[in-house]
């Protein structure tokens, strides 16, 4: 047994060691980490749309695009929860909702029809990452025109050695080897492939990584550092800048290869 001073010295030697284990463990994500989901609530608002309301003239190829006042909680919208109607007749169509633009689409499965009126709505279900409602149900319309030319640009696809760097320079000091954080480890496209991507998180009913829909990928969610997620944000000091965080998304939504 060491003699008191002899004690007192290893402690001060140890201690600057000591205090960075700390930092860094206080500086680690869990996708588990103790402690309930924030409460949000309040109400949530549709901020613009595309086409606008009243917009004449309409590509019949368009989606309709609708963005809000927080991101959008993917899972709170099914089919029947964003409806496109001409008169009696609705139209088919997939619903995307995209996190970083706090945006819902729905593109229709076919033309819209030319140089009619069109009603989209919208129901008071959807809710935001932080538990925001509508305050009612949001209805619009706009009249199309004859023309195409509505259609989006398809995003780039992604592949993992792009998203690697940035699990490199921000994420694998907590989700690499030794033992990464959470069973979480980032240090190789195969650790993550193995340990991420279509993985069930402990946290949430989501995946970690849910390959073509990063709405629906807890990953996310603590990326962008809103709500809707158990813990920290990740990384939990500085979030990723946009350019990155689109990277990643766009990643996800390639197929998470």
């Amino acid at each position: 047994m060491p003699r008191p001073g002899r004690a007192a010295s290893l402690a001060r030697h140890h201690l600057p060691r000591l205090l960075l284990l700390v930092a860094t463990l206080a500086s680690c994500t869990y996708d588990a980490d103790p402690g309930p989901l924030p409460v949000g609530g309040g109400v949530l608002l549709a901020t613009s749309t595309t086409p606008a309301a009243g917009a004449v003239g309409v590509p019949i190829d368009a989606p309709v695009d609708v963005f809000f006042s927080r991101p959008i909680d993917a899972p709170s919208l099914d089919r029947t929860d964003f409806r496109l109607f001409s008169g009696r007749s609705e139209f088919a169509g997939t619903i995307e909702v995209d996190l970083l633009e706090s945006r819902v689409r729905f593109t229709p499965s076919a033309p819209l029809r030319p140089l009619l009126r069109h009603q989209a709505w919208i129901s008071d279900r959807l809710r935001g990452l932080d538990a925001s409602t509508l305050a009612s149900p949001l209805v619009f319309e706009f009249t199309t025109g004859e023309q195409t030319g509505g259609a989006p640009a398809p995003r780039p696809a992604v592949s993992a050695a792009d998203v690697q760097p940035i699990w490199q320079r921000s994420c694998t000091a907590c989700h690499g080897p030794p033992v990464p954080v959470a069973g979480v480890d980032l240090s190789s496209i195969a650790a993550a492939e193995r340990t991420a991507v279509g993985v069930a998180s402990s946290a949430s009913a989501l995946l970690r990584v849910a390959p073509g829909d990063h709405a629906r990928s807890y990953l996310m969610r603590k990326l962008i550092g809103s709500l809707g997620f158990v813990g920290l944000p990740m990384p939990p000091t500085d979030l990723l800048p946009a350019a990155q965080l689109r990277t990643i998304a766009d990643w996800i939504d390639s197929g998470a290869e």
